[in-house]
């Protein structure tokens, strides 16, 4: 409570783990989580470090009102028993910490766990699709400098037809990170026309959208949502062996047209990009 107001308080309750006060203006202010102050003893201060037992976490859902995007750090932890580890001047100190679920959810632990197989299988195709992209942009930026030596014409020809195979597997970024356009392969289109082929940042803006609906409340992921993280997945891993192909064969036949006019090679993008497993975990069964 650091914006805690020089005021006057007239109540004051322990509700759990929680200091509640409220004061004269009817305001209400809360320090979350005081099991640490319980604890204090007076060899803590003559301790060089010391970790605290946490109190036991509950596991809420974030707000989903549509203006708070998905949690950076990935999806929420499942309920169980976990350790927190601190490390100070090489002495390691552990205490375990306990994950409960919100009291107010109906989903079964059978439930949060394939919701959470499936929210981590997306994450990780989510970094796999961003890192693609990143080593692609990369790589472009390398062919664009070329440019600034005035090659011949040979290189200049065969670094546009690299980057134009470049663009199409890593997409054009935009809208904040990764989001990308509609479906795989990035949006747009002709009607009628061969779709085009999937890229990374479509991909990553695709598996974003799916992720964001899995995170709308504790729940099994049902048929329609693992068809579309299977088809997903699929595509990323048609992607990503494209991106090997042209980051293997196609850069050295590159590299080739480069040292035969005098000119440096371009270094392959490294590592190589790891795409999850396909299969995600059963789906919710239909109640009839």
């Amino acid at each position: 409570m650091m914006n805690l107001p020089n005021t006057s308080y007239r109540d004051m309750t322990i509700h759990g783990n929680d200091l509640v006060a409220g004061t004269y203006g009817r305001g209400i202010w809360v320090l979350d989580d005081i099991s640490p102050l319980r604890q204090i003893v007076p060899e803590t201060a003559a301790a060089p470090a010391h970790l605290f037992k946490p109190g036991d976490a509950i596991r809420v859902r974030r707000n989903v009102n549509g203006d708070t995007p998905a949690s950076p750090e990935g999806p929420l932890a499942l309920p169980g028993t976990y350790t927190v580890k601190l490390t100070v001047d090489g002495k390691s100190y552990t205490q375990p910490l306990v994950v409960t679920n919100d009291p107010r959810s109906p989903a079964p632990g059978a439930d949060l766990r394939a919701q959470h197989d499936l929210q981590m299988k997306l994450h990780a195709g989510i970094k796999v699709a961003w890192d693609g992209y990143q080593q692609v942009a990369a790589m472009r930026a390398a062919v664009a400098a070329l440019s600034r030596s005035e090659p011949e014409a040979e290189v200049t020809a065969a670094a546009s037809a690299f980057d134009a195979k470049l663009a199409a597997i890593g997409g054009t970024a935009g809208g904040g990170r990764g989001r990308g356009g509609p479906g795989g392969a990035g949006g747009g289109g002709t009607r009628g026309a061969t779709p085009p082929l999937p890229n990374f940042v479509g991909l990553n803006g695709s598996l974003i959208r799916q992720l964001d609906t899995l995170d709308f409340g504790d729940m099994a992921p049902n048929e329609p949502m693992t068809k579309v993280w299977s088809a997903g997945c699929a595509d990323l891993k048609s992607t990503a062996a494209r991106w090997a192909e042209l980051n293997g064969k196609d850069l050295a036949a590159f590299n080739a047209i480069l040292v035969k006019n005098s000119l440096g090679r371009i270094a392959a993008a490294s590592p190589a990009l790891a795409v999850p497993a396909c299969v995600a975990a059963a789906s919710a069964p239909v109640k009839r």
